[in-house]
């Protein structure tokens, strides 16, 4: 949990934790730098933070079913979501759980936690093997604990100059 914490917060002092007009990047080489930071965006959809820079520790205001923590690095919605289609194909995560983790209030965007489980399955984009040009086994967690033998087995392609995520499929049993 502790190196997926760290390989976060790198993603978003490197990537400045919005989205933005990325420029295009060579086509011709997928770099372990690129790979690992694709990784940690991936990370961050199964967790479901989404690159959201939160403190969760207090949450800025509760109600019955939920607490709500402010995000300090969105300013809506839409901004998260543009954020996470730069480097994840649709696919890959699904885009309707980013308006049950998040609402807007008051002109400020909140990460919203209830009763439920947060990034039960994850990965460890530090821990990784290509298996291809343009493939990757990851260590596959689960609660931020790597599962002996199980990796997520990870696509990558560049689209019009842009790497991302293609495809991404769970260890056997956890799908």
């Amino acid at each position: 949990m502790k190196k997926l914490m760290i390989c976060l917060l790198s993603a978003v002092i490197f990537l400045g934790g919005c989205a933005g007009e990325k420029e295009p990047e060579p086509a011709d080489e997928l770099t372990d730098e690129k790979l690992t930071e694709l990784l940690c965006v991936y990370a961050s959809a199964m967790d479901e933070t989404y690159g959201a820079d939160v403190d969760f520790t207090t949450p800025s205001f509760t109600d019955e079913l939920a607490g709500y923590y402010e995000v300090k690095n969105y300013a809506s919605i839409a901004e998260i979501k543009e954020y996470i289609a730069q480097y994840l194909e649709a696919g890959v995560y699904d885009e309707t759980m980013i308006d049950n983790d998040f609402v807007e209030k008051d002109g400020k965007v909140y990460a919203v936690r209830s009763g439920r489980g947060y990034g039960y399955y994850g990965i460890d984009p530090s821990a990784w093997e290509k298996t291809g040009d343009l493939s990757a086994a990851v260590q596959f967690t689960i609660l931020g604990d790597p599962v002996p033998d199980a990796s997520v087995n990870v696509t990558f392609s560049n689209e019009s100059g842009f790497w991302k995520i293609t495809e991404a499929v769970l260890p056997e049993g956890y799908e």
